[in-house]
């Protein structure tokens, strides 16, 4: 195996085994040679061979990734333990994590590996639970309500550096490390996109990708979650409801279905208003609207004079030095979202991932003991489940609860931007019915 990973999860085809199957690897993962200086055979200059070692130096001090935790709890309980409270505050420190930092092409390698970088998350957890109603042989009411919040941010680099780049993004230490950077609309000192053409106008590349603007944060500003259970003599019932609130996601669903002109959005509003326009003209003039350019027409402005200067984040610098105007160049709707938009803007495809869910309903009967008498079975009870059974988004194209959070520290990955999102199913309801006996 000359991959980095002495050992890949599941099954990995392997083409030079003749014919004889694929090569098993162990699902547990297994010795990891990234901190190596492997070399290789190549050539340079007239096909005389050569010896390539790897540009990325090895350091035979490296430590594992180690998480070191603290919580600070208080679990009180009131009125004969009818009312409870439980109160949690942690901190953890992650790392110093593995990282392929930098070095000066004077060495001759590229990057170092060292115990590089370390974070810190902070958050709390409030969990409320109580019994409003109490009865031997009536009503019982039993209710759990919780909420948590954590943010992760920045805590140290190595040898002493302030900033960190990864996912497209310079990090100074205390930046939150959940934030999505990405392509956004130019836009005037009115907050109106501006326009070339009748297309958006494209921010243009500076180092590090500073022309990539904040789009918000992957990690959820915090998560609740309640729990009733009813019960009234052999009938019970219970009721969870749960979900995150705040956070951005990259809608690759969403992208996928306005580029191709299937997404309801793009047949209605402006968009199907300049669609039956463009089909209207077709059909009277063998041409689209205006001439053959199209009906629609995009929002925002176009510079009439002076030359824009950029800033980090794609900012105009220098707005008090231009004058703008509307923009006035109609397009086809399908060349405006699949040419002018396209995958240029991740603004526009950005959502939020707030959702909540009608997470599962349980409705189950005990049968009386008296009708067990002289039985075998000593307990018997039947329960109807439904799960996933009201699923609140501002978009359902996608199951925003299978993006539990953001940044995770072990894998330097954010899951919310462009790239790190795939197509996806819709949320599914399930229905079960599940029997329990007692011998």
């Amino acid at each position: 195996n000359t991959t980095a990973q002495g050992f890949l999860f599941g099954t990995y085809p392997v083409s030079n085994l003749l014919g004889y199957g694929s090569e098993l690897y162990t699902p547990y993962n297994g010795p990891n040679y990234a901190n190596s200086n492997p070399n290789s055979t190549t050539t340079y200059y007239n096909g005389t061979p050569s010896v390539n070692y790897s540009n990325t130096l090895a350091n035979p001090k490296i430590k594992p990734y180690d998480v070191q935790s603290y919580e600070f709890g208080a679990d009180l309980k009131f009125l004969g333990n009818r009312l409870g409270l439980n109160a949690t505050y942690f901190t953890t420190t992650n790392g110093p994590n593995i990282f392929q930092l930098p070095v000066a092409s004077s060495t001759t390698y590229s990057d170092q590996i060292v115990n590089g970088v370390t974070t810190k998350k902070n958050g709390y957890e409030i969990e409320l639970v109580g019994s409003p109603l109490r009865s031997k042989d009536g009503l019982n009411w039993d209710v759990n309500v919780n909420y948590s919040t954590y943010k992760e941010t920045l805590a140290s680099v190595y040898n002493g550096q302030t900033t960190l780049y990864q996912n497209n993004h310079l990090y100074h230490i205390g930046d939150r490390l959940d934030a999505i950077y990405g392509t956004k609309f130019v836009r005037d000192g009115n907050g109106d996109i501006i326009n070339s053409g009748g297309a958006p106008i494209q921010a243009p590349s500076q180092p590090d990708n500073a022309q990539l603007g904040l789009l918000g944060y992957a990690d959820p500003d915090f998560s609740f979650g309640i729990t009733n259970h009813f019960s009234y003599k052999n009938w019970t019932l219970s009721v969870q409801f749960d979900g995150r609130i705040g956070g951005k996601l990259y809608d690759f669903t969403y992208y996928h279905a306005m580029n191709g002109g299937t997404a309801i959005e793009s047949a209605t509003g402006a968009y199907g208003a300049a669609r039956n326009a463009d089909w209207v003209s077709y059909n009277t003039t063998g041409k689209v609207g205006n001439g053959g350019t199209g009906s629609y027409l995009g929002p925002g402005v176009t510079i009439l004079s002076g030359t824009p200067t950029y800033g980090p984040g794609g900012v105009i610098t220098n707005l008090s030095q231009l004058t703008f105007g509307p923009n006035t160049t109609y397009q086809t709707v399908q060349g405006y979202l699949s040419s002018d938009l396209g995958a240029n803007f991740d603004e526009y495809y950005m959502i939020s991932r707030s959702f909540a869910k009608l997470r599962e309903a349980t409705i189950g009967y005990n049968l009386p003991a008296k009708l067990l008498q002289g039985s075998f079975i000593k307990k018997a009870s039947f329960n109807i489940v439904g799960r996933n059974l009201l699923y609140f988004a501002a978009r359902k194209d996608i199951d925003l609860d299978q993006y539990a959070s953001g940044y995770d520290a072990s894998t330097k990955g954010l899951v919310g931007n462009d790239g790190s999102i795939d197509l996806s199913s819709p949320t599914a309801r399930r229905y079960g019915l599940n029997i329990h006996l007692t011998f």
